[in-house]
């Protein structure tokens, strides 16, 4: 019991933790990573059909260089930093160059204009999916936080709550396990403060 109980609440910190954390990313125009790795929830058709509006996407961050030497055109996924449109975009290797990568977005009739190189680079695809519950987290950001509300609150009522009852109930059993000549000291010692309270 006390072992699920410190899970629970590692896991609630671990959990409020990431959400506050990839919200402050977000904000600064950054994608949140741990251990090298983050998400994002594509939000344009220009790679359909093979990643579709609202599907989680798994980042793997990469080092530029050791990529560029392994780089596969038409194979691999890549997130970017675009600078003229300043956010995150993830578009198919297309073509490589002496100065960087070329990308383009299956969906889209032309590559990029922008050129992928060590400064705007931040790594490859490696899993994409969930579509139901990226479009879920892209139409309606507030209900993020509602969410974790509600786990909290889950949390609080199946576990800590109990936790908190039982431990009531075994002090309460413990004091009716006195014996009744100790009982009756305990009495009468506070009949014998009550009465020098009222005498006072």
């Amino acid at each position: 019991k006390n072992i699920s109980y410190a899970v629970t609440i590692i896991l609630l910190v671990l959990s409020v933790s990431l959400v506050i954390l990839s919200t402050i990313a977000k904000k600064n125009n950054k994608i949140f990573s741990v251990f090298g790795y983050s998400y994002s929830v594509v939000a344009s058709p220009s790679m359909k059909p093979d990643i579709d509006v609202g599907e989680i996407i798994i980042i793997k961050k990469l080092d530029y260089d050791k990529y560029y030497e392994t780089a596969q055109v038409g194979q691999d996924n890549i997130v970017y930093y675009s600078n003229e449109k300043g956010i995150y975009i993830v578009h198919q290797l297309y073509e490589i160059k002496d100065n960087g990568l070329v990308l383009k977005g299956t969906n889209n009739p032309s590559p990029d204009g922008e050129i992928v190189d060590q400064n705007n680079f931040h790594g490859i695809v490696i899993s994409h999916g969930g579509k139901w519950l990226g479009s879920f987290l892209l139409g309606s950001r507030s209900l993020i936080f509602l969410v974790i509300v509600i786990f909290i609150i889950f949390v609080i009522v199946t576990e800590i709550l109990p936790h908190l009852i039982k431990k009531e109930k075994g002090q309460k059993q413990e004091e009716s396990k006195l014996d009744p000549e100790t009982r009756k000291l305990l009495e009468e010692q506070v009949r014998r403060e009550i009465e020098k309270e009222k005498n006072a």
